[in-house]
């Protein structure tokens, strides 16, 4: 009898903490589970039956979120499964917890979708193309649009709706309500803009032009794991060649205490090298519904900008095409097509010497994509600049060389990087 006083006098002991024992569920309310039987009967054979059925699969957080988001006008965070919770309409289960409707839930969800099936659909166009495949290839040869005979679409990367993060794929679902949305996996960028035509000729597939606007948009996190892999240079390079003239960089700046894969200091030292050095448009973005807001704002811009244009195909070289500004009125808008696009953003394309030379210059600290172009301008292999240097009388005058070399229109690679540089090619031995 000691034993079990003993045990009986430490369960009471202050130090000693009891477990709540949580009540066994109740059965459903006998008036919901008829309602529900009902509602089922009556939905056999109709539309509505698939939403009886979906309701019993018990999914994940992110999945309902994202299921739910298309259908919400405001954004949607993993607190808002709490009201439906607390009011019984979804009940939680397994770990890693799953959600599925209850028999309450059930019955709100089989009349809202009985409820919509019978309103008008207030969702923007449907589109002949299937979500995320690309566009038949149109027939090759030049071609005009004329003005008014084409309709612009924001084209949003595939990759962005199911990237890393919880909040990552939420500005392509508030975009997806603002109107004419095209999905497709994109060479380059996040969000592009294109001309679609409006009736093409029978048995061909419209052909478009793309937008010399593209936006490449990063999250703190994300662009600090770039520039640590080394994305962040490559996708600066492809977006510099790729033949769109005005590339944006939309980047978010972190929430507070956000774990970053850099220091701060180091993510905005890269906003300001990207946007002096390589001269690319740098928009900082305070949360992702602002950055839905300024592709929405940007993409009524365009619209305006080119309303009564024509644009015209263009089959040049791309680096050749020169100020991005319009040219006079009645004169065509020289714009690439999303067959060439293709071609000159891929990353698996074959390589030149040239580009495989480019491609070194970047892993060097200092040289960013337009310095690698300005290289390349006057030595176009690593053979000539070798060759070059080699002609040269002294280490000085090789240095002398190469810091003359334009970085761009208006300033050369200076003593710093000409120095770096005769020395790395130069130098016959080992560097010390």
């Amino acid at each position: 009898m000691a034993e079990p006083a003993a045990a009986a006098a430490a369960l009471r002991s202050p130090g000693h903490r009891r477990r709540r024992r949580r009540r066994p569920g109740s059965d459903p309310n006998p008036l919901f589970t008829c309602w529900l039987r009902e509602w089922r009967d009556e939905a056999a054979g109709t539309p509505a039956a698939r939403a009886y059925e979906r309701s019993s699969e018990p999914i994940r957080a992110e999945q309902l979120l994202q299921l739910a988001q298309p259908l919400c006008d405001l954004p949607l965070a993993s607190g808002a499964l709490g009201g439906l919770l607390r009011r019984q309409l979804v009940s939680r289960s397994e770990r890693p917890p799953r959600y599925s409707l209850t028999p309450r839930g059930r019955v709100l969800a089989l009349r809202l979708a009985e409820a919509a099936l019978q309103a008008p659909p207030i969702r923007g166009p449907i589109l002949p193309e299937a979500e995320g495949s690309d566009p038949p290839p149109a027939a090759p040869g030049p071609f005009t649009l004329p003005p008014g005979s084409y309709d612009l679409f924001l084209c949003i990367d595939t990759a962005e709706e199911c990237g890393g993060g919880s909040r990552r794929g939420l500005v392509p679902a508030l975009l997806s309500r603002s109107g004419q949305v095209l999905r497709r996996r994109l060479p380059v960028g996040d969000f592009l803009w294109v001309a679609k035509e409006r009736s093409p000729a029978p048995g061909q597939a419209p052909r478009e032009l793309v937008l010399d606007w593209v936006v490449e948009r990063k999250t703190a996190s994300d662009l600090g794991s770039s520039i640590r892999d080394g994305r962040y240079r490559e996708q600066k390079f492809r977006l510099g060649r790729c033949g769109l003239r005005c590339p944006i960089y939309l980047l978010e700046v972190p929430s507070r205490g956000q774990q970053l894969a850099v220091p701060l200091q180091v993510l905005r030292q890269a906003a300001v090298s990207t946007q002096v050095c390589d001269q690319f448009l740098v928009r900082w973005s305070q949360s992702p519904e602002h950055s839905a807001a300024f592709l929405r704002a940007l993409g009524e811009g365009l619209k305006q900008r080119y309303r009564g244009r024509a644009l015209q195909a263009w089959l040049g070289d791309v680096t050749e095409r020169g100020s991005p500004e319009l040219p006079p009125p009645g004169v065509p808008c020289p714009l690439l097509t999303w067959d060439r696009l293709r071609e000159e953003g891929a990353k698996s394309q074959p390589q030149t010497v040239g580009e495989v030379f480019a491609r070194q210059l970047l892993q060097i600290g200092g040289v960013s994509p337009r310095v690698a172009q300005g290289v390349l301008s006057s030595f176009p292999t690593p053979a000539s600049l070798l060759g070059a240097l080699r002609s040269c009388r002294d280490p000085q005058e090789g240095e002398e060389l190469l810091r003359a070399l334009p970085r761009d229109a208006h300033r050369s690679l200076g003593p710093a990087l000409g120095r770096r540089l005769a020395q790395l090619y130069g130098t016959l031995g080992p560097l010390c």
